[in-house]
């Protein structure tokens, strides 16, 4: 295919994206940042949680805001779901489900990462959605998957840490409760559904079939420990915990530099390194110490060599510690913090850092992209939308509904812009 400069490259692809939290919303903004008309949907009764389950990210952490709606207000959401449409729709009911499979009879994938089986109990599984259009994509974000054991298990980021393998090979060896502890499997499954998108679009452009994409984001975890599986197959033992230490590698470890809780990371994976970096540290004779001299000498003295570089870094700020062990050729970098990305040189020259208008929190910056495209630059073109936002827009341009049918709609709570909220603030959710 050959690429027309100034085009996204999925322009002309729609995708109805019903996710939640962090995994498929993830997916659905790359999706969305390249070009993809990415319709996010939701319904009043069960929006995304993250609009009310926020954890006090608010602009200035005020909630209300100059015009109450704070389910329009969280960073979480905003973060998330830029680039995209908005809209409402109660898939519960006949009308909203209906809806739903016209709009899917127009699009070209559906994105989800409900529990196991919700899809298929509002009557919108692969075999429905196929139905209405046989050339659809159904992305299902799972947790353990569709099939197994344990495909019908709920699990959050945090569960999938521990059974992806993650957390047992995260922190140190003295510290058992060490972990990721940010949810690391949701980003992951949320960019590994990214690609896997683009195969099946690629494989319905042969064939002229769609397909549903059985992800699990407990698989993708396991995938970044790989070596540690393939070791244990290869040698029937254990791999333990190894902190910051990089096996091949000696030193390699976080060494504390001058201030609180400040660091420097560096690795030395050959005796040359290590000569560098003894001139870089001012004792260049300890290159030709046999203590120090080999990888494995440097192992067996291991808290004497972490002692003579810690005498060195605790003098000197991690940025600087960083800048001059780069100049003499040592891998190294300073360990940041949020404040201190947010404010970062190299992020703010590349650009990484975009400024958006969200209608409910006024001006603010968020993270962009990992990569540039020269031919088609990634922007943030839209704000995330507020909750059913575009109803109108989508109801009419897309499925020719009349207004009197999208205010019958609306009187009847099939679509919204406001969540249906109890007395205490969370989410009325109708029993069937």
């Amino acid at each position: 295919m050959t690429a027309v400069r100034g085009r996204l490259p999925l322009e002309g692809v729609r995708i109805l994206d019903l996710g939640q939290f962090w995994a498929a919303p993830n997916a659905g903004r790359a999706w969305a940042d390249a070009g993809a008309e990415v319709i996010k949907v939701e319904s009043c009764r069960r929006p995304d949680p993250l609009r009310i389950q926020a954890r006090g990210i608010y602009p200035d952490h005020d909630p209300r805001g100059e015009h109450g709606d704070h389910w329009n207000r969280s960073g979480m959401i905003n973060e998330r779901n830029r680039n995209k449409l908005g809209l409402t729709l109660d898939l519960q009911e006949p009308r909203g489900r209906d809806l739903f499979l016209r709009l899917a009879r127009v699009s070209d994938a559906v994105s989800q990462n409900f529990s196991t089986g919700v899809l298929e109990r509002l009557g919108l599984g692969y075999n429905a959605l196929a139905e209405a259009n046989p050339r659809i994509i159904l992305v299902s974000i799972m947790s353990q998957g569709l099939t197994g054991p344990e495909s019908s298990y709920v699990s959050y980021g945090g569960n999938l840490e521990q059974l992806g393998g993650i957390s047992h090979l995260s922190g140190y060896p003295d510290d058992p409760d060490s972990s990721v502890g940010f949810a690391l499997p949701d980003p992951l499954g949320g960019a590994t559904a990214a690609l896997a998108l683009l195969a099946a679009l690629r494989h319905r452009d042969r064939t002229g079939r769609g397909m549903e994409i059985d992800l699990s984001q407990r698989e993708a975890a396991t995938l970044v420990v790989g070596d540690s599986v393939v070791e244990h197959s290869l040698t029937g033992e254990q791999p333990p915990r190894i902190a910051n230490h990089e096996p091949g590698a000696s030193p390699s470890d976080a060494y504390p530099c001058a201030g609180y809780d400040e660091w420097v990371t560096l690795v030395v994976r050959s005796d040359a390194d290590w000569a560098r970096l003894c001139t870089a540290i001012g004792r260049s004779e300890l290159a030709a110490d046999p203590r120090f001299a080999t990888i494995v000498a440097r192992r067996r003295h291991r808290d004497e060599v972490d002692a003579l570089i810690t005498a060195w870094t605790a003098q000197r700020s991690k940025h600087a510690a960083m800048s001059w062990l780069q100049q003499w050729g040592v891998a190294a970098g300073a360990v940041l913090n949020p404040r201190e990305l947010f404010v970062d040189p190299h992020l703010r020259t590349r650009g990484f850092w975009e400024r958006v208008h969200d209608p409910s929190d006024g001006e603010q910056e968020y993270y962009g992209r990992a990569f540039r495209f020269s031919a088609s630059p990634l922007t943030t073109r839209m704000p995330t939308p507020q909750l059913g936002q575009h109803n109108r827009e989508i109801l009419s341009g897309l499925l020719g509904l009349a207004d009197a049918e999208i205010d019958e709609l609306e009187r009847d709570e099939v679509i919204g812009t406001r969540p249906v909220l109890n007395e205490s603030g969370g989410l009325m959710v109708r029993a069937r």
